[in-house]
């Protein structure tokens, strides 16, 4: 069984970072995962404060995944009315999956 309280491997001497998306990791998105309509609906809701999109950037600052916190009402009846007014994680995706991106180093 792996351990979950071991530290973060280090590579370079910077941890991995996830923050806010900007208009600048939009071609860098489109390049890892395709689907620039999607980013770019995102960005706009972002930009009106509709909801946020994090990036997860790797130690060459390239994104490694990505995941789009909705604080609109839910689209779907039956979200909306189990949790109206909660804001959901949507679309979490992480590039290279099974490939060591989000497991505990070794």
């Amino acid at each position: 069984m792996e351990q979950l309280d071991k530290p973060m491997r280090r590579v370079g001497g910077e941890l991995p970072a996830i923050g806010p998306a900007t208009t600048a990791d939009f071609a860098p998105l489109i390049k890892r995962f395709g689907q620039w309509w999607y980013f770019h609906s995102c960005l706009r809701k972002q930009a009106r404060g509709d909801g946020a999109l994090f990036v997860a950037r790797g130690y060459d600052g390239g994104p490694l995944g990505h995941g789009f916190l909705r604080l609109e009402e839910a689209e779907e009846p039956e979200i909306s009315a189990g949790l109206p007014g909660i804001p959901l994680i949507t679309h979490l995706q992480v590039a290279e999956a099974g490939q060591g991106v989000g497991s505990v180093p070794t």
